[in-house]
């Protein structure tokens, strides 16, 4: 094994012990996968013309949830017959095992509304976060309510403008949201409040966990700032301003190393902060990279990510992490989603096409490529064990096969 890869296999086993989860660390077992900065140590190769084939399709409602994979089983929200719904499938034939329904809002807002956040699946017990402030744990096999937090009406916390987002980040016995001006965390086996912050209005993005010169952090871009914080006891480490139009922060940031990345819609743009022992240094910024709420991937030391905001004819682009200069600009994809299989770019137009490419900063060439959905699609897809899971606004849920190397 080269010392890269024994590296990254090293990180990778820290991670797993650092965040306590018990689902396997091949999983995609939350938002953005098992090391929450949407990469895949899957290898994709490129599918026959006519597409991947599809193994199954489900209606999941209306909504931007992503999809979370554990022990067999595929979870996601949607808004369905005046209800947020929280669906669980058998991954392998899109079988219904279980829904738990509560009355919920639409929530219609410049979109078409509906859930935004992703369940996460710890062990045997699966954790979903409302639009509206409610917190619930789930068995994952059965679907049985653990228990339940209407948060928002127990902390009075302000709802931001367009509701909660953030994706549950579970670490070791806690459970910390994006909520309030500097996060939330529960107990994760009662729901408890173990500590929270400031009740202004939150950011939109989820915790991310990180680690520099043996300090154990969480990295949480709230509505104005991006905070550092100790996940125990939520204590803040340092901030880094971070103003933006409506203050719409929804890119989660991305750890890269002793490096941190954030980027923004709104024409603020991204920058690269060294992280420190005390507040980070700014080593550039620019407009160059404009990632409204598809966080981007950073590969090899280039950075991938879709530059534009909702509604505007947003492109992929390659940024070299180490200037921020672009390399390339690529096909307009829209605000659709992006994760990267190894090496590789798998890239969700808003249209629906589903796009795979090496991450190379020598330009974009499209591998294959395959209409899979119509419709909205802002959604990030997941990847597990072969199988891309996609969906759309109106909430169509595919699952396809993509076949590893050598088959």
């Amino acid at each position: 094994m080269s010392s890269l890869r024994l590296r990254a296999a090293v990180a990778a086993l820290l991670l797993t012990a650092s965040t306590g989860s018990t689902a396997s660390a091949a999983e995609w077992h939350r938002w953005r996968g098992p090391e929450a900065n949407g990469i895949s140590a899957e290898v994709v190769e490129p599918w026959p013309a006519a597409g991947p084939k599809v193994l199954w399709q489900a209606e999941v409602g209306l909504g931007f949830s992503s999809i979370a994979v554990g022990d067999g089983r595929a979870f996601t929200m949607g808004y369905l017959a005046n209800a947020d719904v929280i669906t669980c499938l058998d991954s392998a034939n899109g079988q219904v095992l279980w829904r738990h329904t509560a009355p919920g809002l639409k929530m219609e807002n410049v979109y078409e509304g509906g859930p935004n956040a992703t369940p996460t699946v710890d062990g045997g017990t699966v954790f979903a976060f409302r639009r509206r402030g409610h917190i619930y744990a789930l068995a994952a096999a059965t679907g049985k309510l653990l228990w339940e937090h209407d948060l928002a009406r127990e902390l009075k916390t302000k709802m931001p403008e367009w509701g909660f987002s953030s994706s549950p980040l579970v670490e070791g016995n806690l459970v910390i949201l994006n909520f309030g001006s500097a996060g939330v965390a529960l107990d994760k086996q009662t729901g408890a409040v173990v500590w929270k912050s400031d009740p202004t209005a939150a950011g939109y993005a989820t915790a991310v966990p990180f680690d520099f010169h043996n300090r154990h952090l969480v990295a949480l871009f709230s509505s104005q700032e991006l905070v550092a914080l100790e996940p125990k006891t939520g204590v803040v480490a340092w901030r880094h301003p971070w103003r933006t139009r409506d203050d719409i922060n929804a890119a989660d940031p991305v750890i890269i190393g002793d490096k941190l990345l954030l980027s923004s819609g709104d024409n603020r743009g991204g920058a690269v902060l060294q992280l420190t022992d005390g507040a980070p240094k700014v080593l550039w910024e620019n407009k160059n990279l404009r990632a409204q709420f598809t966080p981007p991937v950073v590969l090899g030391g280039f950075i991938y990510g879709l530059d534009g905001n909702a509604g505007e004819r947003a492109t992929l682009r390659c940024l070299d992490l180490a200037t921020g200069d672009v390399k390339w600009t690529g096909p307009v994809v829209g605000t659709g989603g992006l994760l990267a299989a190894r090496n590789r770019l798998l890239v969700l137009s808003d249209a629906g096409e589903l796009l795979l490419a090496d991450a190379t900063p020598a330009g974009f060439k499209p591998l294959a490529r395959a209409q899979i959905l119509t419709g909205k699609c802002w959604t990030n897809p997941a990847l597990n064990a072969g199988r891309l899971y996609a969906r759309n606004a109106p909430g169509t849920l595919v699952c396809l096969e993509l076949a590893p190397a050598g088959k």
